[in-house]
């Protein structure tokens, strides 16, 4: 479900548009903050997606540092 351009069977028989790249921009966007995404879908009652982001991010990436440091 979290691949580029990825749709659901669901939305293939149907009508639905959709290029399949929203969860994988979702999953770029949570993983660059040190999150967790994930997906819980029973079928016949509906999909959940959640996502988990830390508080305060776990390191100091060296390209983040270097901007930073270029800013003071």
């Amino acid at each position: 479900m979290f691949k580029k351009f990825s749709r659901g069977s669901a939305g293939e028989r149907t009508s639905v548009p959709g290029s399949g790249l929203g969860l994988y921009i979702c999953r770029s966007i949570v993983e660059a903050h040190d999150g967790r995404i994930w997906i819980d879908s029973t079928v016949g009652e509906g999909t959940t997606v959640g996502v988990w982001l830390p508080h305060e991010p776990r390191t100091l990436r060296a390209r983040d540092a270097g901007v930073l440091q270029s800013t003071v």
